[in-house]
């Protein structure tokens, strides 16, 4: 099984920031799938607060591999996840849920890097608005977040499977299933998640949020449930994805079973780890 390396803004252990990352990192780190490191990379939140929420969920998960530093906004120089990236010789899998500048930066240092790639899993783009105003309209984050790197991932030869915002959303967790989950990892998340379950229920009026990151990860662990076409997709200069159209292809995923795959990852949060890659 090829290994996993994840790339992660993970803001749970941050003052504010999307808390999904840390739900994508335990499924994961319980599932039985290679995570061979965690990088840190600044986005939801900075690469500091990413690197002390990865650092939490992988003590909880007694993961014992290593913690990349990433660089903060400004920062000049590759970060400590691009080089170890850069350097690594085998297939790799590259679970990117936050923005893509670490990628970039190792294939930067070695564009041969792609080829090793041997799936790049990114969150971002829109299939259901072509817009105009990107990141309000069509709605973006981690794509938007460095446009350059995202321009110089797709234009490489690495592997895409993308994980668009608008199925993304349909992974909506609601505060009853968050209370639900079991153990110090289920305790953990539901503690850290009931910021962000306040301002759904303030600014969205919702009893929940969704976890853009967990369906990535999740299909890491078992494409099941999941369905995944192949096409043609475009970054355009304005920094949205265009579906349909130019000469990259990739593996778009265009829907998902939304309750197989949290009733998956509650077992696997749980310590069933019957689900396989």
């Amino acid at each position: 099984m090829t290994p996993i390396l994840i790339d992660s803004d993970n803001a749970i252990e941050a003052p504010s920031g999307d808390v999904d990352d840390a739900f994508a990192i335990a499924a994961l780190l319980r599932a039985r799938v290679p995570v061979v490191g965690i990088g840190a990379v600044a986005g939801n939140t900075g690469a500091r607060e990413a690197m002390e929420g990865n650092r939490a969920i992988a003590r909880l998960c007694e993961f014992d591999g290593p913690l990349l530093r990433g660089k903060e906004r400004g920062e000049e120089g590759p970060s400590e996840v691009a080089r170890w990236l850069a350097v690594s010789t085998a297939a790799i899998r590259v679970a990117a849920i936050g923005p893509l500048s670490n990628v970039a930066d190792a294939l930067a240092i070695d564009p041969g890097l792609a080829e090793r790639i041997e799936e790049l899993v990114l969150v971002g783009g829109n299939r259901a608005s072509l817009g105009r105003w990107p990141p309000l309209w069509p709605w973006e984050f981690n794509l938007a977040k460095d446009r350059a790197a995202a321009s110089a991932v797709f234009a490489s030869r690495a592997r895409l499977t993308i994980v668009p915002l608008d199925v993304a959303k349909r992974m909506m967790v609601r505060g009853g299933e968050l209370d639900a989950l079991p153990g110090e990892i289920g305790r953990y998340l539901c503690a850290r998640s009931q910021r962000w379950l306040r301002r759904a229920r303030l600014l969205k009026l919702r009893d929940g949020f969704p976890l853009w990151d967990l369906v990535a990860t999740m299909m890491l662990v078992d494409r099941g449930p999941f369905r995944v076409e192949r096409t043609r997709v475009r970054f355009t200069s304005r920094g949205w994805l265009e579906f349909g159209r130019g000469a990259r292809e990739a593996d778009v995923v265009v829907s998902f079973d939304r309750d197989a795959v949290w009733t998956a990852f509650a077992e696997l949060v749980a310590g069933d780890r019957r689900t396989r890659a």
